[in-house]
């Protein structure tokens, strides 16, 4: 099995959507993950929202307690004021279909800012 979170957070300012991409980028140095990392910028969370500096990214893990981990973490870095806007999320879950299972990935959290 593999352990994923995946997010879409959009910011006030690219200030503050840098600082994200950095924390997660530093982050996740030294962790045993599965296939590449994506940690993108965009200009909004999806084309009908209004532009705004946006961060996307997408890990999978090895083992369930580095994903949780780091999710963890990473809600824990988004909270107050230079945190994501209203619209923006992070979520964690069970990825089978990336081995032998042709199962489809279960969600296990969300959270919506």
């Amino acid at each position: 099995m593999v352990y994923a979170v995946n997010a879409a957070m959009a910011f006030q300012n690219a200030s503050r959507r840098d600082n994200a991409h950095s924390y997660v980028v530093t982050r996740m140095t030294g962790l045993g993950t599965w296939g590449p990392i994506v940690v993108e910028d965009a200009d909004s969370l999806s084309p009908r929202d209004a532009p705004a500096p946006t961060l996307v990214c997408e890990f999978r893990f090895l083992d369930s307690a580095s994903r949780d981990q780091f999710y963890v973490d990473l809600s824990n870095q988004l909270q107050g004021v230079n945190g994501p806007v209203a619209g923006s999320w992070i979520a964690k879950h069970d990825c089978p279909h990336d081995e032998s299972s042709p199962a489809p990935c279960v969600e296990s959290d969300r959270r919506v800012f």
